[in-house]
């Protein structure tokens, strides 16, 4: 039986003196994402100062560094992405401060 393993991927083997053949505690504290994003969430940029882009993003996955998106803007850092609100999923863009506002008076 052939089972495939990610293991010898996993950024700390032969580094981190607790890595055996499954991720310690260390591992998973040093090299799990910091950010509250999973792969397949939609989000927007922080800011408009920002390239100006008021697309939705689809996150791909994760490279330890950068969100890969299904936007033609590539890769993406977690500290300049937000996740998208319903408001801006139901307008399927992102929102200014002002649209916002608005939108959150029933």
């Amino acid at each position: 039986m052939n089972m495939n393993t990610n293991l010898t991927q996993h950024p700390c083997a032969g580094k981190c003196t607790e890595f055996k053949e499954e991720q310690c505690s260390t591992c998973l504290v040093s090299f799990e994402p910091k950010a509250d994003f999973l792969p397949g969430d939609v989000v927007v940029l922080k800011t408009l100062d920002l390239l100006s882009v008021t697309d939705l993003f689809t996150l791909k996955g994760f490279d330890g560094k950068y969100w890969h998106t299904d936007h033609r803007i590539g890769r993406v850092s977690g500290l300049v992405i937000r996740t998208a609100t319903v408001a801006e999923l139901n307008a399927k863009r992102r929102l200014s401060n002002a649209e916002h506002s608005i939108a959150e008076v029933p």
